[in-house]
């Protein structure tokens, strides 16, 4: 058996192994409940292997081969059994939540400081001068002496 079967083989033999109870922890009984995890269990992998000639002078000949393989692991929930009835209780993941509202928070705290600046640019002029430009105007005046 070539080495690359043989690795293909083992992986999926792990493969096999892989379930909710092994990973979360096997339902437990606490009093006249029972609560039972429930998991998400996803994976990939793919590989491939190749041989050949060499084009030099010398004749050579090379082989290789490789595996890759990905997993994801999610608990979902789990499932109440109670004498009164079954129940599922899903386990709600916040962090998508968290970062958005940070984001909005963070493009509100812009907002509110570009309208600070812009307030604080047009201010009441207190020169004498104000019958020029208006009661209110935009800009800043050298202090008179």
């Amino acid at each position: 058996m070539s080495e690359f079967k043989q690795m293909v083989e083992n992986v999926v033999a792990q493969i096999g192994k892989m379930n909710v109870e092994a990973i979360f922890g096997e339902s437990r009984q606490v009093g006249d409940t029972v609560i039972i995890p429930v998991g998400a269990i996803s994976y990939g992998w793919g590989g491939g292997g190749g041989k050949g000639e060499m084009k030099k002078e010398e004749k050579q000949e090379g082989e290789g081969s490789g595996l890759g393989m990905g997993a994801r692991v999610k608990p979902i929930g789990y499932i109440t059994v109670t004498p009164d009835g079954v129940y599922y209780e899903p386990i709600i993941d916040t962090g998508p939540l968290v970062v958005i509202f940070g984001l909005f928070l963070a493009l509100l705290s812009l907002s509110y400081l570009k309208l600070m600046g812009k307030s604080m640019m047009l201010h009441k002029c207190p020169h004498k001068h104000r019958a020029k430009h208006g009661k209110w105007h935009m800009g800043h005046h050298k202090k008179a002496e």
